[in-house]
């Protein structure tokens, strides 16, 4: 049955997948709207989530405040996080819009000016954001945040790490 269920989530239109999931949301206490917020929540998880209880557990995060595990903050919020976290919170204060291009090309020269791979920037990032090292891609996950909000985690994860906390 989750079979069927998860195949008939993925063929659903993106507004009637949005319709089907916001009372899912909102059961579990989730400031969720019919709005375009939850139309790129949907869709991220449209591959990913087999039923909409799913959706709502995997993608809370985007309405409530993230849930630090413990092993993903240990092993990524470092003191050799802290310049990488700092780069990127400052570049995206700095972008006009959170558009894709942008910001591929933000987390692409921050690693490369680190001489990193993309996934040493993106992982911390990720962590700091959701709480967890698993996620939709890392420019969806900023998108779908905001600019406030994503600089507002970005700016909590600095101070675990500053409080010696990592």
């Amino acid at each position: 049955m989750l079979w069927v269920n998860h195949t008939w989530i993925q063929r659903m239109g993106l507004d009637e997948l949005a319709r089907h999931a916001l009372p899912f949301f909102r059961a579990k206490g989730l400031p969720a709207e019919d709005d375009a917020k939850l139309r790129h929540v949907v869709k991220v998880a449209q591959q990913r989530a087999k039923t909409f209880g799913d959706m709502v557990e995997q993608f809370r995060y985007f309405y409530a405040p993230i849930s630090l595990d413990a092993k993903a903050r240990d092993k990524f919020l470092t003191p050799d996080a802290r310049p990488i976290l700092e780069g990127i919170r400052s570049a995206i204060a700095a972008l006009p819009a959170l558009e894709p291009e942008p910001l591929e090309k933000l987390f692409h020269d921050a690693a490369a000016s680190r001489g990193l791979a993309i996934g040493k920037v993106a992982q911390p990032v990720r962590v700091a954001l959701t709480g967890g090292t698993a996620s939709p891609g890392i420019y969806d996950v900023v998108q779908i945040l905001g600019k406030e909000e994503t600089l507002r985690r970005l700016d909590d994860a600095l101070g675990l790490i500053g409080a010696g906390r990592s």
